[in-house]
């Protein structure tokens, strides 16, 4: 459970980064300059392009034989995803954040249909050539790496959501004290003097979504200008704030560089000192998996013996019988044990039955490989 849910968040992240990287590329060829603020995170992905994904990997996977299908049905979860995505953050933030009006076949400026092509474009590449290869790339990395680098990635992902929605929450309170009818020049002053201090976070964050607006008030958008004033001010900021904190008397309320790195630190040592319990829980977990496995091939077994004892032992009293996994899934229909391309239907394993005194007692062998090779093996204590 908890390698699956990591394994899940660092597909997610890869995809996220793509997102990321695509949309840089694209914005920066229409300005015709770099632009990497893309997104409202800190950090260079997208998670709306991580979610849009893993909808087309795993539930559109029953498209995967119908091209067609498979494209309209890209289309219609991703500009679902878009649409509600942007919904959601307007009833949340109070913010418009991007705006499709311009663009024809377009739904309420939420999404329009040059995007929705795009999306179902992308999603016949991620399912019939990038994600095969991805998850190749991925089972070649041993479990216990994985899980490490995946936590510690979310570790980062987490602080990473919380700053920005921080700032995103500041953004919007200093929004509706600005472009509250009723603001003196006091309140606008000391909202200004809040901008200044998280001028960079702020400015990267406006500079992501160029059109994101409030219901197309004049009054935002001078408040957007304010925002993106000059860069000698803002070196000018930046000076006075280096001096306050020579002096000792710099009011700074979130996190420095230092106390920042120091908690990485501390976590990642933390980290370290629960990998051995966290080595242990993943060997646990995978054994009861298999345990699991085991159990359902021995009542099918059972099932099996039921309906089919005479012809496997006649009439002796006391004899032994080994059933083939090939034997067992062609009479019962048992599925194979596939999770993470693991796969367990060699002849290693097999359902051991024993009659005596006319009495069937079952064990089980099973064994498992991974990319060819061997990943689980667990043998019968008593073999025929």
């Amino acid at each position: 459970m908890i390698y699956s849910f990591f394994y899940l968040f660092l597909i997610f992240l890869i995809y996220s980064i793509l997102g990321y990287l695509v949309e840089v590329v694209a914005v920066s060829l229409y300005s015709k300059k770099i632009n990497f603020n893309r997104g409202f995170l800190i950090g260079p992905y997208l998670p709306i392009y991580g979610v849009g994904s893993i909808m087309m990997i795993y539930i559109l996977d029953s498209y995967r034989n119908d091209f067609f299908a498979l494209f309209i049905m890209s289309c219609f979860y991703c500009c679902l995803l878009e649409y509600l995505t942007s919904y959601l953050m307007e009833k949340i933030f109070h913010l418009r954040w991007w705006d499709y009006s311009e663009h024809k076949f377009n739904i309420n400026g939420r999404i329009c249909l040059e995007n929705g092509v795009l999306f179902g474009l992308a999603g016949i590449i991620l399912v019939y050539y990038i994600h095969p290869l991805l998850e190749k790339l991925l089972f070649k990395i041993s479990p216990n790496i994985l899980m490490i680098f995946s936590c510690g990635l979310f570790l980062i992902f987490i602080i990473d959501v919380v700053i920005s929605f921080y700032i995103i929450f500041q953004l919007r309170n200093n929004v509706d004290k600005y472009t509250a009818r009723d603001a003196t020049a006091m309140i606008r002053e000391e909202v200004r003097k809040k901008l200044q201090r998280h001028s960079y976070l702020t400015t990267r964050l406006i500079k992501s979504f160029p059109n994101i607006n409030l219901r197309n008030n004049q009054t935002f958008l001078d408040f957007k200008k304010l925002i993106l004033k000059s860069k000698e001010e803002v070196k000018k900021i930046k000076r006075e704030l280096k001096e306050r904190k020579k002096q000792n008397k710099l009011d700074n309320k979130g996190f420095t560089l230092v106390e920042l790195l120091v908690s990485i630190s501390i976590m990642a040592i933390i980290m370290v000192m629960a990998f051995p319990s966290l080595d242990q829980l993943y060997k646990n977990n995978r054994t009861k998996k298999y345990t699991a496995y085991q159990q359902s091939l021995e009542s099918a077994a059972k099932l099996y013996v039921d309906a089919n004892a005479i012809d496997m032992f006649g009439n002796e009293v006391n004899a032994c019988y080994k059933i083939s996994y090939a034997e067992l899934q062609a009479k019962t229909g048992i599925r194979d044990f596939r999770e993470n391309g693991v796969t367990c239907s060699g002849s290693g394993t097999y359902v051991i039955v024993r009659k005596k005194n006319n009495q069937y007692t079952y064990q089980s062998g099973l064994e498992c490989t991974k990319n060819g090779k061997q990943y689980y093996k667990k043998s019968a204590t008593n073999p025929c």
